[in-house]
């Protein structure tokens, strides 16, 4: 057993110091120590309150989940839907032929440009000129121009006025 109090005598007097030292530092750094975990205390404040709102962030998953998966249906059956049934408001695009003029042909199509307004002829939209079509002037102009918007956004649902003049 003397050997045994040798050997703790010798871990005492090699520790001790270190012992000292590591309590004057602790002891000095106690209000920096102190300090930091009122920070982290702080801090993990909103953890906390998100832990505690689990059923909610539970419940608002699933909701965006089902979400999806409702609009993914709906959007599946009415796009299938419209094609089943020929609702598509603008049909599918011809490819455009390219016309390739001559010089002979651009020639009069440019001197006809540089012309008065007055002598290429009428240019009211509403009478038709030989080999063209009657334009309506209440259709916007991208109608004009051949931009058809498509859907139900492209048609006008106009308000009737109220019969009250009659009672």
């Amino acid at each position: 057993m003397a050997a045994l109090e040798v050997a703790r005598l010798i871990v005492y007097i090699v520790l001790y110091p270190m012992v000292t030292l590591f309590n004057w530092l602790l002891f000095a750094l106690t209000p920096i120590l102190h300090l930091l975990r009122f920070l982290r205390s702080g801090l993990q404040i909103p953890l906390h309150i998100m832990a505690s709102l689990e059923p909610v962030w539970i419940y608002l998953g699933v909701a965006v989940a089902v979400g999806m998966v409702a609009g993914s249906i709906l959007y599946l059956m009415s796009s299938t839907l419209i094609t089943l049934l020929h609702l598509r408001s603008n049909p599918e695009e011809q490819p455009k032929r390219v016309h390739h003029r001559s010089e002979t042909n651009s020639r009069p199509s440019q001197a006809r440009a540089r012309r008065p307004l007055s002598a290429r002829g009428s240019t009211d939209m509403t009478r038709p000129r030989l080999g063209m079509p009657l334009i309506n002037p209440y259709i916007d102009s991208d109608h004009i121009r051949g931009r058809h918007r498509g859907g139900l956004m492209a048609q006008t649902i106009l308000e009737e006025e109220d019969s009250d003049e009659l009672f």
